[in-house]
């Protein structure tokens, strides 16, 4: 091995370099690095004919399809209407304009985009960062506290009705936008507002939502 300090070439098994005199730490032997080595699985000593290895693996498949349904389960418990709207409305209220942009349909986006004079397909971060240096998006003054939301309407599975909806929120939808379109919601949010020393405020914002592709968004034009 070779000395850090002076660059000298010394044994091994040293633990001082001879022309320097640093304490060195002596090289792990080769068995030891071996065994360091996570163990591989050999797939040849797994016997398959045996009730148990199937028990064992039936197991792991059943604890795996719970772990994945629990996930599933979070994830859609919080991808519902009311709780896009009101994820909106915190992110509105708190100034996030490129988290209010990730919450908005592809269609609000590129509206913004194209006013900005920026290219369709810009994403939402570079819209947010565009539209921040030509008009203001504050944050509300004082604090901000969603109470409640309660929806309004919720057209499940009827295009007719929900595409023309949406159509009557969104003036840049394409068509095939629109037929992708699943369901449609109307979700009236409820918060306070509480300026320093005063009383809260209460106030509610009325939000527009569609499902595209499985996939809530707002659709309100951005003011």
């Amino acid at each position: 091995m070779v000395c850090p300090k002076c660059g000298a070439q010394v044994e091994d098994n040293a633990t001082v370099c001879p022309s320097c005199n640093e304490a060195l730490q002596p090289a792990a032997p080769a068995a030891e690095e071996k065994k360091a080595e996570a163990k591989k699985i050999d797939l040849k000593n797994i016997d398959f004919k045996s009730p148990k290895t199937w028990l064992v693996l039936a197991g792991a498949v059943v604890a795996l399809v719970i772990v994945i349904a629990i996930i599933c389960g979070i994830v859609n418990a919080l991808s519902t209407p009311d709780r896009i709207a009101e994820s909106y409305a915190e992110a509105y209220l708190d100034g996030d304009l490129k988290a209010v942009l990730k919450k908005s349909a592809p269609w609000v986006v590129r509206d913004v985009a194209v006013d900005l004079e920026l290219k369709e397909n810009a994403s939402a971060a570079k819209v947010a960062k565009e539209f921040e240096e030509y008009d203001e998006f504050e944050k509300a003054e004082g604090k901000v506290e969603v109470v409640r939301s309660e929806v309004l309407v919720w057209v499940d599975n009827e295009y007719d009705n929900a595409s023309s909806a949406v159509f009557n929120q969104a003036s840049g939808m394409k068509f095939k936008e629109a037929k992708n379109i699943q369901e449609y919601a109307r979700v009236k949010v409820y918060y306070t507002l509480t300026q320093k020393g005063e009383e809260p405020d209460e106030y509610d914002q009325t939000i527009h939502l569609a499902k595209v592709s499985g996939k809530w968004y707002v659709i309100n034009e951005l003011d």
